[in-house]
């Protein structure tokens, strides 16, 4: 076509069945739109993947082609549509070539009979016609589209030759670690971003397409990432930020200099610059906690809500769980609630933080700054749970097209505090609860909701925007315990520091009365109150809490598995040897099985949908929960 455009013989006297030539190739116009509206995407892919995969196959043929190469603005794509009275439109016109005054053009696609045509066209100069290429046989220009540079010339020719020169470029996972420090993100978050994991709007915006980047040859292992984790983080940064804004960022990730991407990686301080310029300062995220956080955590599965019927075309909605924006919140305290410009720190949720202020609470020990935090947190979120005068959502509805519509709700809406409403952009109901209308956390009405969910289907029920049902949480905003947990976690300060799962630091005058009643050593009594009272004393976390060496557990343990008072047994996944008498509940990861006995201590111990998704912990403070269990032992 350029020599075509300096050399040729005339220009085309606008007879559609007599052009000038025919290319006898395939020019696959539809893939190489592709690579050039996704080209810095698909950089960040390549480079991360196996070698010579599909990403970076793309990108060594595009780095070839003028657009990418030094020659932008003198090529673009042209939609038209010939008249219908004429009679050479009918003409064979695939793969034929026109040459005008000021530009040659190339018939990429036909229908056939059909009188629309795609051309790519090309202008020495850049000079293109308004009217397009063939208005001299009447042809109607519907669109077009000049192809602007992705980057500037030559990046791509130094690409494709650093990458046939070196392959894919080392994973660098510290490299995330530093990127999720910096914005608030997990690692793997990081990761999917540093990787192209994400979907993005394309390179000049008008133009169509809908990137994925999930190709088949990425390579994920190395960063020490599994596929599921990223495909699941990748969804929630897509819905949280926005294809555009994720667009814009992988621009920037990407250095001026093509041979960094081997050298240091991606342009991460420039990237995340700009974020922080463009959303603020991110949420202060206690990142230490997040990788347990994430292993006690399980999300729901289920089927998102489809858009109704006159919005068809919309995603469809599932909530995405996204931990670094929750506990960003309650990292603010008595601000936990209170809007924040970063953009992934969402909606602030009332329903949404009680459940992750208790965990925070029992994972970190006395000492720890977060600790006061989450009890102003707490605090905050127990006041505006009494003064709110309106509905919460708690959980979702929908009919599955092969099992029908959810149990009837006719019995729950009876109750004058509970509402079901009708979503108005996806077909599904919201299941509301007003707090102001039950009488407290022991409300009959909480177990008529449990018992409902339970009964649901899977695909018959979506959780709260959180990501989980709000059922648990709403319990305990409701709880007296709750609002003393806060108080407790404001007063850490006073404190000395440690972990008050172990009894001789948090009430040592029950270790001690314990050791007169039963005729323990002060250990064993120890233990013997961490098994009273705790979800998980297993083994290892004894050893942890309390900072006992392998010998002096190992005599404690056997002190208090001699006395009568305990079971020694041999469970599955229970982590620990000594049990308390009676009934053993098993239960499923994240949760560790546990003595019916406890139950009554740890309502968030108990066995609902509602619960399930998060690992068992206390709502109480720690001091309280020995003291109960204490006083409610079997002598």
């Amino acid at each position: 076509m350029m020599r075509l455009a300096t050399q040729g013989t005339g220009v085309w006297g606008g007879d559609l069945a007599q052009a000038d030539t025919a290319f006898d190739v395939a020019f696959r116009y539809d893939v190489f739109l592709a690579t050039h509206a996704f080209a810095a995407p698909l950089a960040l892919c390549a480079v991360s993947s196996r070698p010579r995969g599909s990403a970076a196959q793309a990108l060594l043929t595009y780095a070839a082609h003028p657009v990418a190469s030094g020659e932008p603005g003198r090529w673009r794509l042209v939609r038209c549509e010939a008249p219908e009275d004429r009679a050479d439109v009918h003409a064979p016109a695939h793969r034929k070539v026109y040459r005008t005054a000021t530009s040659v053009s190339f018939v990429v696609a036909s229908g056939g009979t059909d009188p629309r045509w795609t051309l790519w066209e090309y202008a020495p100069d850049g000079s293109f016609a308004e009217d397009g290429p063939l208005a001299s046989a009447g042809v109607k220009l519907t669109r077009a589209d000049v192809l602007e540079p992705v980057r500037p010339a030559g990046w791509f020719a130094r690409f494709a030759e650093l990458y046939r020169e070196q392959g894919p470029a080392p994973a660098r996972p510290d490299l995330a670690q530093a990127f999720a420090e910096r914005l608030g993100l997990t690692p793997v978050e990081a990761t999917v971003l540093l990787t192209a994991h994400v979907r993005c709007t394309p390179h000049q915006l008008d133009m169509e397409g809908n990137y994925l980047s999930r190709h088949s040859s990425s390579d994920l292992e190395p960063w020490k990432v599994r596929r599921a984790e990223a495909d699941q983080a990748a969804d929630g940064l897509l819905s949280e930020l926005g294809p555009r804004f994720v667009a814009t960022l992988y621009d920037k990730l990407l250095p001026d200099d093509p041979e960094k991407l081997w050298t240091t990686g991606p342009d991460v301080d420039r990237a995340a610059a700009w974020w922080r310029e463009e959303l603020g300062s991110p949420l202060p995220v206690p990142t230490a906690l997040l990788p347990l956080a994430a292993k006690e955590t399980l999300l729901p599965r289920g089927e998102a809500a489809l858009p109704r019927e006159s919005l068809r075309g919309n995603p469809a909605w599932w909530p995405n769980l996204r931990l670094p924006a929750l506990f960003g919140r309650l990292a603010l305290g008595d601000r936990c609630l209170d809007h924040h410009r970063a953009g992934l720190a969402g909606a602030p949720q009332l329903s949404a933080l009680p459940r992750f202020a208790a965990w925070i609470a029992y994972r970190t020990p006395a000492g720890d700054p977060l600790r006061s935090a989450v009890g102003a947190a707490i605090t905050r979120l127990c006041e505006e749970g009494a003064s709110v005068s309106g509905p919460l959502r708690l959980f979702s509805l929908q009919s599955n097209h092969l099992m029908g519509a959810p149990p009837s709700t006719d019995a729950l809406t009876a109750h004058p505090a509970v509402t079901e409403v009708a979503d108005t952009a996806h077909d599904m109901r919201h299941l509301c609860v007003n707090p102001a209308a039950l009488k407290g956390s022991d409300d009959p009405l909480l177990e008529t909701l449990e018992a409902y969910l339970d009964s649901v289907l899977p695909s018959q029920w979506l959780p709260s925007p959180s990501g989980l049902p709000a059922l648990a949480d709403l319990r305990l905003l409701l709880s007296d315990d709750f609002a003393a947990l806060g108080e407790h976690l404001a007063t850490d300060g006073e404190r000395s520091p440690g972990w008050e799962q172990d009894p001789t630091r948090s009430v040592p005058h029950l270790v001690e009365e314990c050791a007169q009643a039963f005729g323990l050593s002060e250990d064993a009594a120890a233990l013997h109150l961490m098994l009273l009272a705790l979800p998980d004393p297993t083994d290892r976390n004894v050893k942890a809490w309390t900072g006992w060496k392998p010998a002096r557990f190992k005599t404690a343990e056997a002190e208090l598995g001699a006395s009568g008072r305990v079971l020694r047994a041999t469970r599955p996944r229970a982590g620990r040897s000594l049990f308390l008498p009676g009934a053993w509940q098993e239960r499923k990861p994240p949760r560790l099985p546990i003595e019916v006995a406890k139950l009554g201590l740890l309502p968030l111990a108990r066995e609902y949908r509602s619960t399930t998704h998060l690992a068992a912990v206390p709502s109480a403070p720690l001091p309280t929960l020995f003291t109960r269990a204490w006083e409610g032992r079997t002598n």
